[in-house]
């Protein structure tokens, strides 16, 4: 299993509930940023032909970088690298829907909230 499939299979066990908590060991950081950067390439890909899963991953992916960022404080600066793309991503979310506006809110500790207005 590659490294990326590994942080991959560990995030998608806690989401299942296999797992009651992941930890991104130091390790694991280069693989996590490849994973974040890959899902949003991924969502980028698929919202305007099905935006409502676009939608759905994006809102995923942020409770994933918040429980991340949680866990490990110092990639806090990893995932605000991010923050231009879930703002790009989000205003074709918008668009593709029919929502009024989105609101994309960083709280501390570290917690990316994401939502659509109609």
């Amino acid at each position: 299993m590659t490294d990326d499939h590994k942080i991959s299979k560990k995030i998608e066990d806690w989401l299942s509930g296999a797992e009651k908590d992941f930890e991104i060991g130091l390790d694991d950081i280069r693989d996590f940023d490849s994973y974040i950067g890959k899902e949003l390439d991924d969502i980028d890909s698929i919202v305007e032909g099905d935006p409502n899963t676009a939608y759905g991953r994006v809102m995923k992916l942020a409770g994933v970088a918040g429980h991340a960022a949680r866990k490990r404080p110092h990639i806090i600066g990893l995932l605000t690298g991010y923050l231009h793309r879930f703002i790009s991503i989000m205003k074709k979310v918008q668009k593709e829907m029919g929502a009024v506006s989105f609101t994309i809110s960083v709280s501390f500790p570290f917690d990316l909230g994401i939502s659509l207005t109609f």
